[in-house]
């Protein structure tokens, strides 16, 4: 699938999208889960990378967590968005960039930027579409992985055990 298509594709969800994590019929236990995961795992503080956080509901609540976000997604419709609901939310100081950005391509950032890259959603597809041996994530909400094209960006890496600030086992 070309970058345009996707664009497109996540362009007609609009709005909808960023009601859908509280909507109870649709993305509201995704999003109660995905922030508890969020709470367990991350470090107490930190630069985070939303990667593919569309509308920002994710990023919000990371900046209202006390954590430095930058958050990029492919969609600039979704990052008007979230430029408008994060201004909204009062959290713009937190929330240090909002960039358009392919998460197949994250050479904009330098090695070890990151305290933890979160990718809701089907970013992980995404990304594992365009490298071989990614292996899936046990979680909707998940952390770079050595086998993911994020590795680098990481200083901390829960999915896979590999880093001296590590909390989460390789089985989780």
């Amino acid at each position: 699938m070309s970058k345009d298509a996707v664009r497109a594709y996540y362009a007609s969800f609009g709005e909808r999208e960023w009601q859908r994590l509280t909507n109870p019929d649709d993305g509201a236990v995704e999003f109660a889960l995905t922030k508890q995961f969020l709470a367990r795992y991350l470090p107490a503080s930190g630069r985070i990378l939303d990667l593919g956080g569309g509308p920002g509901r994710y990023t919000i609540w990371l900046a209202e967590h006390g954590y430095q976000v930058v958050l990029a997604d492919l969609s600039p419709d979704l990052l008007t968005i979230a430029r408008t609901q994060i201004a909204a939310a009062g959290v713009g100081q937190q929330v240090e960039a909002i960039v358009e950005a392919d998460a197949c391509d994250l050479s904009r950032w330098p090695d070890a930027s990151f305290d933890a890259v979160v990718m809701p959603g089907a970013v992980l597809s995404s990304a594992r579409s365009y490298r071989s041996g990614a292996r899936p994530l046990s979680l909707h909400a998940c952390f770079a992985q050595a086998a993911s094209p994020l590795w680098p960006l990481c200083r901390a890496t829960p999915c896979c055990g590999a880093r001296s600030r590590c909390r989460m086992n390789a089985s989780t």
